[in-house]
């Protein structure tokens, strides 16, 4: 924006006045649900990307500082924590799950769609993406319209199993997801 102080705004002074408006954009905050080798992989590439990683998990001996030291840590029931961050979620927000359990990560999914967040990815087979949708649907399963943005498979699709190329995959389409304004 730019003004001349006596025309523009009737001051005696005199000159003119620029200012330089710079949005700020808050860094996207990637909640990590599970401490397995993907989100080991995954945490240590978003410090890369400019993301902010924090790890939720119930294993004491997988969150510690030598297997995620750039994410904060969150030791404890992951639906406790899930229900208590998910407050301050935003669309700002992500939230990858991929816990040791099944029926952990069916839980999570459950309790998120129920939550405001940007994105939301589950890993897994087909099949048991599938399963979670027969589930979901057969029951009660509050949020349920919010099923169709969830990312299930999670990331793109590169044909791999090994933990650090997943997580290239998912940071993808994380970068994607980041990018889409």
């Amino acid at each position: 924006y730019s003004a001349n102080l006596g025309r523009d705004l009737a001051m005696c002074c005199g000159g003119e006045m620029k200012v330089y408006i710079e949005p700020f954009l808050a860094t996207p905050t990637v909640h990590l649900f599970g401490a397995g080798h993907v989100s080991q992989a995954l945490s240590a590439l978003l410090s890369t990307l400019e993301f902010q990683a924090v790890v939720y998990d119930d294993r004491e001996e997988l969150l510690n500082a030598e297997n995620f030291p750039t994410a904060r840590h969150v030791l404890g029931e992951p639906q406790k924590s899930l229900r208590e961050v998910g407050e301050s979620l935003c669309e700002n927000d992500a939230l990858v799950i991929f816990t040791h359990l099944h029926d952990l990560d069916y839980s999570l999914l459950s309790i998120g769609l129920e939550m405001n967040w940007g994105y939301m990815g589950l890993i897994g087979s087909s099949s048991k993406i599938r399963r979670f949708e027969i589930r979901m649907k057969s029951g009660e399963q509050a949020g349920l319209e919010r099923w169709p943005d969830v990312s299930a498979p999670i990331g793109i699709d590169i044909g791999s199993k090994r933990p650090a190329e997943i997580a290239v995959s998912i940071a993808a389409e994380l970068i994607a997801w980041r990018a889409r304004d």
